[in-house]
């Protein structure tokens, strides 16, 4: 009898191994893996791993991405869901600088679209994107997003093949449905790791968008590389994957001293760098502001490098996180310009202390959507002596709108059309009506937690007013190559002060730059950064030199 049990349990065993080794198999069978080396210029600074499942219901498509070398966005998770007729149902994508995450999504209900992007605390809405039966979805920089495209492309018929895509260009508006055109060119062979692998090259054509090239493999049609032209970037297939190590600019000099701060505010503790001159002489400085977006202390490269610059000529530079990213506290998802501004008060009266520091010669250089920041937070008050605003992201005319006149710069450039001009729109309204509807301070978008305070904030603002407020003098810097911030937004910045009756204001002009300001350095080792422009620097300090010795007559209040 003992023998019979024995025998029992053992064939009962192996049944139950039997079962979940198919079950193993069944799953290696309809699972693949592949991982991908990101390279910029022919050196790699990330590595992307996609696996793809296919069951009785649908494609199922995860990502999984790390770019420590890119200058802000270093890591990303993205989910692409498809019928078994790949019709789209899902597409998830998460995107992570600096401990903070911006997420996009789409979600289909019958025949149309809903596009949720939020991005800290602002975010972009709308449920009416109409879509056709077969539509697909195209991110240039996911890659697994290419797969769909290459499996439904019939390689023995070949010549061109187009399919009808929604495709991102911009995480403030939802994506522009565009054809999206695989021609077959040639065979030829290229290598993957140590091994030369035959493919068939593909040319991957979006109307007014850079051409791509991909490279499938004769054996399994499986995507071997893609590539970027304009962009420098290649995508290579890998199976010994290794992600590269990020290492930090390293901008040192013995002409000053940098030492990390922590600024106490209200509700949340903000850290920071501190640069200062050498000596114990009382010296200018300086409060860096950011842009969009969540930044830390140097601001990809620019604030560090600005810091180097102006702490060699005399200044004490500070420069933070910003609330709720890197080693700040707070939110940053939640956290409304309001916040941002007291935080930067809380920032001059910390810097107006420091021993190295004379408070009566203080001044903010603000970026973009920094300059917004420094308007709200000066609200009148002289807690600045000198204030100089690069790329102003502020638009002063009542009758218009940041995101629609960014919206019309895009379409200029990419030919959206009307009817995305209309989608695009109604997506712009839609967002604003849900925030000024509610009367908390988060809502449901889409499935999709999003913050409205700030927007209800932004719209009940009056940028004009601060303008007119400002009684310190005022530097205005604009690149003529900026496609951000549209170049009459400066002059009616500088327009406004005028009809304020503010007398020391002062606009410049730089033909060759861009929004940014700054020259993209990457070395292959060090994390991808800016450096600002020099000429630029040298204009500022000039400025700022005479503007903080009272070469420059203060402007009446």
């Amino acid at each position: 009898m003992r023998n019979l049990y024995i025998a029992v349990a053992a064939f009962f065993l192996l049944c139950v191994f039997l079962f979940v080794g198919s079950f193993v198999y069944l799953d290696k069978e309809k699972r693949k893996t592949y991982h991908y080396t990101v390279s910029l210029d022919g050196r790699p600074i990330g590595t992307i791993r996609i696996e793809k499942f296919d069951t009785e219901e649908m494609h199922l498509y995860k990502t999984v991405s790390n770019t420590p070398l890119s200058p802000l966005y270093t890591d990303s998770k993205s989910r692409l869901a498809l019928d078994r007729k790949y019709v789209i149902e899902t597409y998830e994508k998460d995107s992570v600088a600096n401990g903070v995450s911006d997420t996009v999504s789409l979600e289909r209900s019958q025949d149309s679209i809903s596009f949720v992007s939020r991005y800290g605390p602002e975010f972009a809405y709308t449920d009416h994107i109409p879509i056709q039966k077969y539509t697909f979805v195209f991110d240039e920089h996911s890659p697994e997003t290419y797969l769909p495209l290459i499996e439904n492309f019939d390689f023995r018929r070949g010549k061109s093949q187009g399919f009808r895509a929604l495709i991102f260009f911009s995480k403030e508006f939802p994506p522009v449905s565009r054809f999206v055109t695989l021609t077959s060119i040639r065979d030829e062979y290229i290598p993957i790791d140590s091994r030369s692998v035959k493919a068939e090259v593909l040319l991957l054509k979006i109307r007014n968008y850079p051409q791509m090239m991909l490279w499938i493999a004769k054996s399994d049609r499986s995507l071997l590389a893609a590539e970027l032209p304009i962009e420098g970037i290649r995508f290579t297939r890998t199976f010994t994957p290794k992600t590269p190590d990020a290492i930090a600019p390293n901008i040192f000099s013995s002409a000053y001293a940098s030492r990390p701060v922590s600024i106490r505010n209200r509700m949340a503790n903000i850290s920071g760098t501190l640069s200062a001159p050498a000596g114990s002489a009382k010296n200018p400085a300086i409060l860096l502001v950011w842009g969009e977006g969540p930044q830390d202390r140097d601001y990809q490269g620019i604030f560090s490098h600005m810091a180097d610059y102006f702490s060699k000529n005399g200044y004490c530079v500070l420069r933070l996180d910003k609330r709720g990213v890197a080693a700040s506290g707070g939110e940053y998802g939640s956290a409304t310009d309001s916040d941002i501004a007291d935080d930067l008060n809380a920032a001059i009266e910390f810097l107006s202390k420091q021993n190295e520091v004379d408070p009566h010669r203080i001044a903010l250089i603000a970026h973009s959507r920094g300059v917004f920041y420094a308007l709200k937070m000066m609200g009148g008050k002289k807690l600045a002596q000198a204030v100089v605003f690069i790329a102003p992201l502020v638009c002063l005319s009542p009758e218009r709108n940041e995101l629609t006149d960014r919206l019309n710069m895009v379409s200029a450039k990419l030919a959206l059309g009307p009817d995305y001009m209309k989608l695009a729109s109604m997506s712009i309204q839609d967002s604003i009506d849900k925030a000024v509807s509610s009367t908390r301070n988060w809502l449901l978008a889409g499935g999709r937690r999003v913050f409205v305070k700030n927007l209800r904030e932004r719209r009940a603002s009056n940028p004009i007013e601060y303008v007119k407020n400002i009684s310190v003098p005022v530097l205005v810097l604009q690149g003529r190559e900026d496609d951000v911030v549209p170049i009459d937004y400066s002059q009616s910045l500088i327009d406004t002060l005028e009809g304020g009756r503010h007398n020391n204001h002062k606009l410049i002009l730089f033909d060759y730059l861009g929004h940014f300001f700054s020259d993209k350095i990457w070395d292959g080792r060090e994390r991808i950064h800016y450096l600002p422009d020099r000429e630029a620097l040298d204009a500022v300090r000039r400025w700022l030199d005479s503007a903080l010795s009272g070469g420059l007559e203060e402007a009446p209040k």
